[in-house]
C-alpha cells in the first residue's frame, strides 16, 4: 500500500513528524513535494515499478515545516518470494554540502572576476607601457627634427643667400665694366639661389605642418592622370632649360581617392630632383603600373648621373642631412624626400628608390587605391 512502516530517529528529527503524524501514512504526498506533485513522479516509484534500487544524489523532501530539505537516497526493494513488497530507503541530509558547494561557487565566481580583473590591469598596464614607448620614440622622432630643422637653417637656408649676397655686391661694384653677358649670369645665379631658398621655404613650411599635426588629411576622388600632366606642365620650362625631355608615359587614367595636395607635393619633389640630377639632353618620365586591384605603382624615371648605395640609405631618414649638388650645381634642400616619405605613408603606402650610377634613377611609391564612390 506504499505506506510507512518504521522509520529510525533521525528521520522523525530531520523531517520535523513524530511517529504519530506519518505512520501508515502515504509517503509521497507528505514528504515528497515539488511543483509538479505527481507521486510518478518520484523516483522511488520505480522501485515499486521495475524493482530496481534507485540512487538520487539531489532532490527534496518537504518537512513538517513546509520547508524543503535538500537530500540524497538509496531506495532498495524488499522481495519475499520474488515479489516486492516494500522498499528500503536511507537518505541523506545534504544541506551543508550544498552551502559548501555555493561558497566554493562564489569563491570560483569571485576568483573568475579577480582574475578577469587582474587581465585587465595587465592589458591596461601594457597599453600605458606603449603609450610610454611611443612617447618615447616621439619624443626622440621630435628631438631628431629639431637637429634637423636648425641644421638645414643654418646650412641649406644659409648657403644660397651668401650667394645671392655675393653676386649682388659684385654687380653693385662693378656694373659699369660687366658685359651684358656677366650680368644675364650673375642674374641668372641669382635667381638659381632666390628658387632655391623658395622650393626650401615650401618644404620646411609643409614639413613642420606635418610634424605639428597641422596637416590635415584630406583625401578625395581625383585623376591622377590629369594631376601627373599638371606637375610636368610646371616643371617642363625648367627642363627645357636643360634640353631635358620631361614627359608622361601613363596610358590610361586612374581615378584614385587621396591627399591631392600631398600627392601633388611628392610628384613635384620627385620630378624636380630628377631635373637637377639628369644631364643636359637626358630624359625623365613619369608612369603608373597598377599592382594589384587595390594599388598603383606611381614612379619617376630618369637618364641621369644616379646615387650611390650608401646615400641611398640615407635619403628618407630625418637624422641624416644628405644634399648633393645637380649636374650644373643646382643644390637640393634636404627635406623634400623625407616629405615625400611622410605624404606617401599618410596613404599607408611606401617609396623607395632604385638607382644606379652613371645610368639613373626610379623614384617609385605605392599608392593604395580606395573605394571610390
Amino acid at each position: 500500500d506504499k505506506k510507512l512502516k518504521f522509520a529510525n530517529p533521525e528521520f522523525f528529527k530531520l523531517l520535523g513528524y513524530n511517529s504519530e503524524e506519518i505512520i501508515n501514512t502515504d509517503i509521497f504526498n507528505k514528504i515528497y513535494s515539488h511543483e509538479n506533485k505527481i507521486e510518478q513522479n518520484c523516483p522511488i516509484e520505480k522501485v515499486f515499478d521495475n524493482g530496481e534500487t534507485v540512487r538520487v544524489s539531489y532532490d527534496y523532501f518537504q518537512t513538517n515545516d513546509d520547508v524543503y530539505l535538500p537530500i540524497s537516497f538509496v531506495a532498495s526493494p524488499i522481495l519475499r518470494d520474488g515479489k516486492i513488497t516494500g522498499c528500503v530507503t536511507a537518505f541523506h541530509d545534504i544541506t551543508e554540502m550544498i552551502q559548501n558547494e555555493e561558497e566554493i561557487k562564489r569563491f570560483v565566481e569571485e576568483l573568475q572576476f579577480n582574475k578577469e580583473l587582474m587581465e585587465e590591469n595587465v592589458t591596461e598596464a601594457a597599453r600605458l607601457n606603449e603609450m610610454l614607448w611611443d612617447s618615447e620614440t616621439r619624443l626622440k622622432d621630435l628631438n631628431a627634427s629639431k637637429d634637423k630643422f636648425f641644421s638645414i637653417i643654418s646650412h641649406d637656408l644659409r648657403s644660397p643667400f651668401t650667394s645671392i649676397i655675393g653676386f649682388a655686391e659684385v654687380m653693385l661694384e662693378d656694373i659699369e665694366t660687366l658685359t651684358k653677358d656677366e650680368i644675364k649670369e650673375f642674374t641668372n645665379s641669382i635667381y638659381k639661389s632666390s628658387k632655391n631658398i623658395q622650393n626650401l621655404l615650401e618644404n620646411l613650411l609643409q614639413w613642420s605642418r606635418v610634424q605639428t599635426g597641422r596637416i590635415e588629411f584630406n583625401p578625395i576622388n581625383f585623376d591622377l592622370n590629369n594631376l601627373i600632366n599638371d606637375v610636368i606642365a610646371l616643371y617642363q620650362v625648367n627642363a627645357a632649360r636643360k634640353k631635358i625631355n620631361l614627359i608622361s608615359s601613363v596610358e590610361k587614367n586612374y581615378t584614385v581617392r587621396a591627399d591631392k595636395f600631398m600627392i601633388d607635393t611628392v610628384l613635384r619633389n620627385l620630378v624636380s630632383n630628377s631635373i637637377k640630377f639628369t644631364n643636359s639632353g637626358g630624359e625623365i618620365k613619369v608612369n603608373v603600373e597598377e599592382l594589384s586591384e587595390k594599388e598603383l605603382t606611381i614612379s619617376v624615371s630618369d637618364n641621369g648621373v644616379g646615387i650611390k648605395e650608401e646615400v641611398i640609405e640615407k635619403l628618407f631618414k630625418i637624422d641624416s642631412h644628405v644634399t648633393t649638388k645637380g649636374t650644373e650645381k643646382e643644390k637640393g634642400t634636404g627635406i623634400g624626400l623625407i616629405l615625400c616619405k611622410e605624404f606617401v605613408e599618410k596613404h599607408e603606402g611606401k617609396i623607395w628608390v632604385e638607382s644606379k650610377i652613371d645610368e639613373g634613377s626610379q623614384f617609385k611609391f605605392i599608392l593604395p587605391i580606395k573605394n571610390v564612390s
